[in-house]
This record gives structure tokens, sequence and C-alpha cells, in this order.
């Protein structure tokens, strides 16, 4: 009898490996479903809010009012965001191989856009408020879904 005879073999996962993947994989889907969300309820918010602000007459700031005739033609960046952001928390939960590079690839992506956006925020002289606040809530957000992504463990066949 040999010392590696008596160690104990390693081809499953552990319960704790295996919770600890599970429960990655839920808090990414989640961080993936909610960014999801909120950037197809952007993608559709610009156009109609500008759409009732100028029809209305509502009395709000012309820096708003700019910003919303900027993005308002963008919508379809959002949604399309959105998209990719709902294939992510399906390759995350599918927990294969492809499914996992493919939901890394969505958040890596995402965590550098929200990065450069805070970046952009703090180099064109953004106060540190709202907006800055934002970028950097969305950013932490998708460095928590990519260390999940990474957690997770490939499923057993």
């Amino acid at each position: 009898m040999t010392v590696q005879s008596l160690a104990p073999s390693r081809s499953f996962l552990g319960p704790d490996r295996a919770f600890v993947s599970r429960l990655s994989a839920i808090a990414a889907a989640f961080i993936f479903g909610m960014a999801g969300l909120i950037l197809f309820a952007i993608g559709i918010a610009f156009p109609i809010a500008l759409g009732a602000i100028t029809d209305q007459g509502l009395p709000f700031p012309a820096a708003d009012i700019a910003l919303a005739e900027r993005l308002a033609p963008l919508w379809w960046v959002f949604v399309s965001a959105s998209v990719l952001n709902v294939v992510a928390l399906i390759a995350v939960l599918d927990r294969g191989a492809l499914g996992k590079r493919i939901a890394v690839v969505i958040a890596g992506s995402s965590l550098a856009l929200a990065v450069a956006a805070e970046l952009g925020l703090v180099v064109r002289g953004a106060a540190a408020g709202v907006a800055t606040d934002v970028a950097t809530f969305t950013a932490t957000a998708f460095l928590v879904a990519l260390l999940c992504t990474l957690l997770v463990e490939r499923r057993s066949r």
C-alpha cells in the first residue's frame, strides 16, 4: 500500500465547492439579469422621456435635455447591451465551458466599459455626484459578476 492509494480521490466536487459554485452562478446571474433589465429600461426610456418633455413642456435643466437628445438615438446600444447581459445570464447558469467563457467575456467587457465611463466623467471634470456614483457602482457590480463567474465550476457530465 502506497501513500497515493491512501489519498482520497478528487474526481468529484465536494459539497463546499459545489455550493460555492452554485451560489456564485446565482449571484452572477442576478447581476447580469438586473443589468440587462436596467439597460433595457434606459434604452427605451430616453426616447420616450425626450418626447414627453418636448410635447408637454415640462421644466427640466437644459443639460439634462441635451444629454437625453444625445443618448436617444443610441437606444439600440442599450438594448444590445441588455441582450448581451441576458446571454451572459443564461451562459453562467449553464455552467458549461463555453458558457463560462461567454460570461467572462461579457462581464470583463462590461467592467472595462464602466471603468472607462467613470474615467471619462472624471477627466471631463464631472463633480462627484450621481453620475460618478452610478459608474462606480456599475463597475463594482460587474467586477463582482466577473469574480463570481470565475468561481463557477464546470458542471459534471
